[in-house]
């Protein structure tokens, strides 16, 4: 952040927008030695606070704690906190002993897109046939995002029963999921790709899946769900505000998770319903242009026509 304050000082930046807290209070400790802008504010990228401990990270209490009192100061001194949705910004507060959402704080969500095929285009350039169930999991390979509880609920469908899983995503678990497919004898079923056009992949899927531990938005499943494909999602985060009857919930059991892919794979009428829904819900969130409109008010609400800079 040190590079950033500099720029913004050179380059007479008006407002600096920071990716986390973390990053927002490095950037205010160099603004005052660069003389750089000191309307900055930053986007709340977890569900609730940024600093805590995750499923797979675990810092101990030594570590926690600085960086906890890092997180309370940049929310005093940012002039803008933004969450991407309610539910998120209501347990940020919740988690930081914060009476009430301070005025400054503000929901903005992520504006979201996608670029869809026909179905028949998409399986052909994916090497799929039209007698392949495709079921859809996207996501960083990651112990968050639990993939390990996917192959385990997967395992239990019968073998003639089991869609086709392809996972989108890199990260650290790769080999430790493809060693546990084989292990559960699903890795004839199971693979694990990268892409630069999801869009084709949701064009091609029968079903989408996330059985993440957390989720401060979930980009790919409102893709899934913009897509129009039956979903299911774990009960977590800001996802129920977000797709609330567009989707199955299911908590993170390995035998409901089988149990309602078998469920939905097996019913035209409930993949019928939940595909009108997707378009009713779908349709209430905003484009990216109300976005940029609501994001540029925030900024210019710190009225850049006065000083905003630390000294002359």
């Amino acid at each position: 952040m040190r590079r950033a304050a500099k720029y913004a000082a050179r380059e007479r930046i008006s407002h600096v927008h920071c990716h986390d807290p973390l990053i927002g209070y490095y950037y205010h400790f160099f603004s005052k030695i660069y003389n750089s802008t000191k309307y900055w504010g930053y986007t709340i990228h977890s569900f609730g606070r940024f600093v805590k401990n995750y499923v797979g990270i675990h810092l101990q209490k030594d570590d926690l704690l600085p960086l906890q009192k890092m997180e309370m100061k940049a929310k005093t001194y940012a002039q803008w906190i933004i969450s991407p949705t309610a539910s998120g910004m209501y347990q940020m507060a919740k988690e930081m002993n914060i009476d009430s959402v301070p005025e400054k704080c503000h929901v903005v969500p992520h504006a979201v897109n996608v670029v869809l095929e026909s179905r028949e285009s998409a399986r052909s350039r994916l090497g799929l046939s039209e007698d392949d169930v495709l079921l859809l999991a996207v996501g960083r390979l990651d112990p968050m995002k639990r993939f390990s509880l996917l192959v385990e609920a997967v395992s239990l469908i019968p073998a003639e029963k089991r869609p086709r899983i392809i996972v989108l995503g890199e990260g650290s678990e790769k080999d430790k999921l493809l060693a546990l497919a084989k292990e559960r004898g699903v890795h004839n079923n199971f693979e694990i790709r990268v892409t630069d056009t999801i869009g084709t992949y949701l064009s091609a899927a029968d079903m989408y899946i996330s059985v993440s531990s957390t989720e401060s938005f979930g980009l790919a499943n409102c893709e899934a769900v913009l897509a129009g494909i039956p979903s299911i999602c774990t009960n977590v985060g800001a996802v129920p505000e977000l797709l609330q009857d567009a989707v199955i919930f299911v908590d993170d059991d390995k035998y409901m998770i089988a149990d309602r892919i078998q469920q939905l794979l097996a019913s035209d009428k409930q993949r019928t319903k939940l595909r009108e829904q997707t378009k009713i819900i779908s349709k209430k969130w905003p484009g990216a242009e109300e976005i940029a409109k609501k994001l540029e008010d925030i900024y210019l609400c710190c009225n850049a026509d006065q000083e905003n800079r630390w000294q002359d």
